[in-house]
């Protein structure tokens, strides 16, 4: 299964990753953004 990978936070702040299958992608990046106010959620393919 194909998987992306989100590095949130801010510029200079220390990222966290998570690993997700792509199909997720579009809710799971909704979802950071809502509980964790990330205002970046970059997308590495």
């Amino acid at each position: 299964m194909t998987h992306s990978t989100y590095s949130l936070g801010n510029p200079g702040d220390m990222p966290y990753l998570i690993r997700l299958p792509v199909s997720s992608s579009t809710k799971l990046q909704q979802q950071i953004r809502y509980r964790h106010g990330i205002k970046n959620v970059i997308l590495f393919t």
